[in-house]
């Protein structure tokens, strides 16, 4: 029962020093430990050479959509006095409509 007792402390204890932290964001932090990148950077001895380099340009299709204003036309019924009492009316808007232009 003390045990319980002091984990229980203790662990409040934690919950509320833990987070306090310095009173700084401990998001914002700046890695002063960095090393010079290319000064360590070796690179394979199977990629050394002349011929690993790569020139070649392929040419490609690419599928683009592209919004575009079109008019559609929209079915709305209305009450009217027929059998049945509803009656469909039509009227045209303007609505974004998106269309697949191919570029290559």
């Amino acid at each position: 029962m003390i045990r319980e007792k002091l984990f229980v402390k203790l662990f409040l204890l934690l919950a509320i020093v833990l987070p306090l932290g310095s009173g700084q964001n401990s998001t914002l932090k700046i890695n002063t430990n960095v090393k010079d990148i290319e000064a360590g950077a070796v690179a394979l001895p199977s990629i050394q050479g002349p011929g690993n380099i790569c020139i070649r340009e392929e040419p490609y299709v690419e599928h683009v959509q592209v919004p575009e204003m079109q008019p559609v036309r929209v079915r709305t019924s209305s009450w009217c006095m027929e059998i049945p009492p509803r009656c469909a009316t039509f009227k045209t808007e303007m609505r974004e409509v998106m269309r697949v232009q191919v570029s290559e």
